[in-house]
């Protein structure tokens, strides 16, 4: 909108400023339906709202809109908290639970809550309400907060759909995978049983007979690197089915099998994998949808130390019903700014072509699908460390 239009609309504004603050003045109007035209501009709902505060701080000279929106997945995720401002200079600070404020330095300040099951706040303030009264804003405000509403459950529930159907092409090519690696593992079952018998065979024999050292440490390596292979090859088959049934599960032993799955690729970067586990309980829920989790938290990993190598450092430990595993490494790290978004779908700092924004969006829905919660933060010297969370399933 150019600078004269916007003059007309407050123009507009203040010369019909209602008295008795129960008529919205004409601009006001106009603010609204700028408001459902932004709310259908964008597929991305940080850019939607981004879009709607523009709108509003338009009403008032040196004004800062501001939504804060309760994050739905996970009691300890960060919340959204979006703010605009027409004064780029204004220090605005994080939204005050306290005194239901987020801007704290301006004396004017209007607050509604978000409509139907969307939990959040609206915001609008000034240093002085010029053009229109804080009466009129009380009444324009909830109007804004039900069109913000509106595009905030509208935005979900079609990422949901996204999110649905791409998780869905990503079950169906798992059991495409699953359908190949069968088939392999079949083929390689008859001679690496045969390996395995013959080596037994082959050592058992030469201890009796009393061979040489070396020899007899040769054939035990061969004979463990075949039930190594079996093992592998059985898990492949095991992770690569969708779905299945929750029970029982040993954290550290899910770890260990998404470690198997990596470790070539870890050891190839040169990364070194330090393990620190603590006693812990089992956790309820579908072992191969968890080892999910840790296959990409380790892949992240990598891609983050595949220039520099680097240290992949697994801990768990229980704490006040929880189970929690963290996964740090000092690879190049996440900026600050980056980081409330990592978990969104289809968001992802890698270069067109080579991420689809996918992969910590399934995390996180998995560990909702436990009752469980994940989070990052940024570690020093550098590098990311993530916090998983599940509660105790015994």
């Amino acid at each position: 909108m150019g600078s004269e239009e916007q003059n007309d609309d407050r123009e507009s504004f203040d010369t019909a400023r209602p008295r008795s603050g129960m008529v919205i003045a004409a601009g006001a109007h106009q603010c609204l339906a700028r408001l459902v035209e932004a709310a259908s501009a964008s597929e991305d709902l940080r850019d939607t709202l981004a879009r709607m505060l523009e709108v509003l701080v338009e009403l008032e000279p040196h004004a800062a809109a501001g939504i804060w929106l309760r994050a739905r997945s996970g009691i300890r995720e960060s919340d959204l908290v979006l703010h605009y401002s027409m004064d780029v200079s204004l220090a605005v600070r994080e939204h005050d639970r306290g005194h239901g404020r987020m801007f704290l330095e301006l004396a004017e300040e209007v607050m509604t809550p978000l409509t139907g099951e969307v939990e959040g706040t609206l915001h609008f303030a000034a240093p002085a309400f010029e053009r229109g009264g804080a009466d009129v804003y009380e009444e324009l405000l909830p109007r804004a907060a039900a069109i913000v509403s509106l595009a905030v459950r509208a935005l979900r529930s079609e990422n949901e759909l996204r999110v649905g159907r791409d998780r869905l092409g990503h079950l169906e090519r798992l059991a495409g995978f699953g359908q190949t690696a069968a088939g392999i593992v079949h083929e390689l079952n008859n001679p690496l049983t045969a390996i395995v018998a013959y080596s037994d065979f082959l050592l058992k024999r030469s201890q009796d007979r009393g061979a040489p050292e070396a020899d007899i440490d040769r054939l035990r390596r061969i004979s463990e690197a075949a039930v190594r292979i079996q093992q592998f090859c059985r898990e492949l088959v095991d992770y690569s089915r969708p779905g299945g049934l929750q029970g029982p599960v040993d954290v550290h032993a899910v770890i260990d099998r998404a470690l198997g799955f990596c470790m070539h690729s870890l050891r190839s970067a040169d990364i070194t994998v330090e393990r620190t586990y603590r006693d812990i309980p089992m956790v309820l829920g579908v072992d191969t949808q968890l080892t999910q989790v840790f296959v990409n938290l380790f892949t992240n990993s990598w891609h983050a130390m595949t220039q520099a190598g680097g240290t992949l450092s697994i801990r768990t430990r229980a704490d006040n019903g929880w189970v929690i595993v963290e996964v740090a490494d000092d690879g190049h790290g996440i900026e600050e700014h980056v980081l409330p978004h990592i978990f969104d779908s289809y968001f992802t700092t890698k270069p067109r072509g080579q991420g689809a924004g996918l992969g910590l969006s399934i995390v996180r829905q998995i560990l909702n699908d436990h009752g469980g919660q994940i989070r990052a933060d940024t570690r020093e010297p550098r590098g990311t460390v993530f916090y998983i969370e599940l509660p105790h399933g015994m």
